[in-house]
C-alpha cells in the first residue's frame, strides 16, 4: 500500500489515495497504529483522498486524527491534501483559482497555489460564539469560543504567562463542550502579531501548529481590534498569515511533501 507524508509548519500527516484495498482496512485502530511514532509511519493524522467526477469538486479529502477518530476538518492537512492532489494524483488546476476546490466532511473548501509550497485556503466554516466563560478555569482571561469547521477555545495569554498543559487538558475536557474542543493559548506581541500554541483534540496533546487554530486565533485577534484585516501568526512549527478578503478569512502558510512509501502487507495482520 503507497503512502506520502506531508508536513504543514510542523503538523505532519500521512497522506493515500483510496483504492478498493483502503475500503476495508480503516478501522480506528489500524488507523492509530498507522499514526504511532514507534509502530507505525507516525503523524498527528491521516487523510484519504478520492477524485471526484464532479464540476463543484476535485476530490474528496477524509480526515483522521491520530486516535483513530474521523475529524470534521483539518486546516493544515487540507493545504497537504491541496499539494497531494497537484503532484501524486496529477489532477489538473482550475484555472479560475490556480488550486482545487474539494469537499470535507463539513463542506467544499477552496485551495490556491501562491508559490510551489504556499497554499491559501479559504476558511468557508467559521461561527463566532462569543466571549466564553470557563468559570475557575481561567480567571481574569480573555476567552473566545469558535467554530471554524472544529471547536476551538483561544485564551489569551498575560505578559509573562507560559502555555499550560494541564489546563488546556481540562478546557479540551470541559462539560460544555459535547465532543470536547481544540485549545490555543494566544500571546500578544503586537497589534498585528502573535504567537500561538494548540492542544488538539484527538492527537491530544501540543501538536508544532494547527491550521484550524491559527485561524480561530487570528479571527479572533482581528475581532479584538476592529479594522484589522491581517494578522501574522507565529507557531513553533512555521509562520502563518490569517487575512479578510471580500468577507472571508484565508489561512496562507507553506506545507512540504517529506518522503514516499510502500507499507508491508503484513502491517495490518
Amino acid at each position: 500500500m503507497k503512502f506520502s507524508k506531508y508536513s504543514s509548519a510542523g503538523n505532519d500527516f500521512i497522506i493515500m489515495q483510496r483504492d478498493r484495498s483502503l475500503t476495508d482496512l480503516l478501522k480506528k485502530d489500524d488507523i492509530t497504529k498507522l499514526c504511532n511514532r514507534n509502530l507505525g509511519i507516525g503523524g498527528d493524522g491521516l487523510l484519504i483522498l478520492d477524485e471526484l467526477d464532479d464540476l463543484d469538486s476535485d476530490f474528496r479529502m477524509q480526515y483522521y486524527n491520530s486516535d483513530g477518530a474521523e475529524a470534521e476538518m483539518c486546516g493544515n492537512g487540507a493545504r497537504a491534501a491541496c499539494l497531494f492532489a497537484r503532484d501524486k494524483m496529477n489532477l489538473a488546476l482550475r484555472n479560475e483559482c490556480s488550486g482545487f476546490r474539494f469537499l470535507t466532511k463539513n463542506g467544499v473548501y477552496e485551495g490556491r497555489f501562491r508559490s510551489e509550497c504556499e497554499v491559501e485556503l479559504g476558511m468557508s466554516e467559521i461561527r463566532d460564539f462569543g466571549k466564553f466563560d470557563l468559570q475557575d478555569l481561567a480567571k481574569n482571561k480573555r476567552v473566545d469560543y469558535i467554530q471554524v469547521g472544529v471547536p476551538h477555545v483561544v485564551i489569551e495569554l498575560a505578559e509573562g504567562e507560559e502555555f499550560d498543559i494541564d489546563l488546556a487538558r481540562k478546557v479540551r475536557h470541559y462539560g460544555r463542550f459535547q465532543f470536547g474542543t481544540n485549545v490555543n493559548f494566544v500571546k500578544i506581541e503586537s497589534d498585528q502579531n502573535i504567537f500561538v500554541r494548540t492542544f488538539e483534540r484527538g492527537v491530544e496533546s501540543e501538536t508544532l501548529s494547527c491550521g484550524t487554530g491559527v485561524t480561530a486565533s487570528g479571527f479572533i485577534m482581528m475581532k479584538w481590534n476592529p479594522g484589522l484585516k491581517q494578522v501574522n501568526v507565529k507557531t513553533r512549527g512555521g509562520d502563518f498569515k490569517v487575512y479578510e478578503r471580500d468577507g472571508l478569512i484565508y489561512l496562507l502558510g507553506k506545507t512540504y511533501h517529506l518522503f514516499d512509501g510502500v507499507l508491508s502487507d503484513k502491517f495490518f495482520k
